[in-house]
């Protein structure tokens, strides 16, 4: 039998104490972190001990953050589950589908909130959370703190509220190329990077068991039908800037690749290239496309409404 994980604020039996898991625990409580383990290999475990050993050791709450609503509810069932705390000690959920009304009283009467990134980021700076008394912020999917989603100016709100705060990002896929990865850290504020590779002696025990199993969850057509026209508008625009040469990247439009584009069009706009005005107006249009198109399809409408409402007030 595998040994356990003993800990005042962790159910007995509940997470199986690994050495790599354990060591990256150590390294995620000493300093900001950037936590990268391969598929399978047990973030979450990670971030459950990192949370039961700062609710023993650090007064405040802690938030997590998850980039859609399934693994939201994903999060908050597993810490229901492994969590050994008391009734005032309560894990709450909140999604964009929670009215903002509500959320206040939510923020007030749980210690651990699992959230998406974009109802912590409009609540706090709208005052309804304050985040001078979090003590810990992880990050789920810390790869997509890029550009200007929601996740990427958590670092920032949490930092200028709480310096003292700890940030656990997780990620299996941290980035194509180093300044990705640095961007992350950036944003994120994380001044240390734990990596671990499948074949390293203390993962492959685990990794060589491992059967991955691809499950695809459907979107509805409705949701489909609402986010078709913004993909032609954000495809005919990546169309042209591909043949003025600022979107480079091939495949499916991305954040990361739209970003890349913006810098290559503001370089032009510095060589006083007339054309690349409309660029750099195009590519921040087609930000906002994906960033709604992705919204419906993985979050709903709700969500989605909610940051055109962001986008109107800016604009006003």
């Amino acid at each position: 039998m595998s040994p356990m994980v003993l800990h005042p604020f962790l159910q007995d039996e509940a997470v199986e104490a690994r050495a790599y898991q354990l060591e990256a625990v150590n390294a995620c409580l000493s300093t900001s972190t950037l936590l990268v383990l391969p598929t399978g290999m047990g973030k979450t475990a990670v971030q459950w001990m990192a949370i039961a050993e700062r609710l023993r050791t650090k007064e405040g709450r802690i938030i997590l953050v998850a980039p859609t609503n399934a693994l939201v509810d994903q999060q908050h069932r597993g810490l229901e589950r492994v969590l050994a705390i008391s009734d005032e000690d309560r894990v709450g959920r909140l999604t964009g589908a929670t009215p903002p009304a509500k959320r206040k009283d939510e923020w007030a009467l749980n210690r651990i909130i699992v959230a998406t990134p974009q109802v912590v980021r409009n609540d706090a700076m709208k005052g309804t959370l304050d985040l001078s008394d979090i003590t810990l912020l992880v990050v789920d999917e810390a790869h997509r703190a890029t550009g200007n989603a929601a996740v990427a100016q958590l670092g920032d709100l949490l930092m200028a509220a709480n310096p003292d705060a700890l940030i656990l990002g997780a990620t299996a896929s941290p980035g194509w190329n180093e300044a990705g990865v640095e961007e992350v850290c950036e944003r994120l504020h994380l001044s240390g990077i734990h990596a671990r590779g499948s074949t390293e002696t203390m993962l492959q025990p685990y990794a060589s068991n491992l059967e991955v199993e691809e499950i695809k969850v459907p979107v509805p057509q409705e949701l489909k039908d609402l986010a078709r026209p913004l993909e032609g508008w954000l495809g005919t625009i990546v169309q042209r800037e591909r043949r003025l040469g600022h979107y480079v990247r091939s495949g499916t439009i991305t954040v990361g690749g739209l970003n890349e584009a913006m810098r290559r069009a503001q370089a032009a706009i510095t060589r006083e290239e007339r054309i690349a005005y409309r660029s750099a107006a195009d590519i921040g249009v087609s930000i906002r496309l994906l960033t709604l198109s992705n919204l419906l399809v993985s979050q709903g409408v709700a969500a989605a409404r909610e940051s055109l409402s962001r986008m109107k007030s800016r604009a006003d």
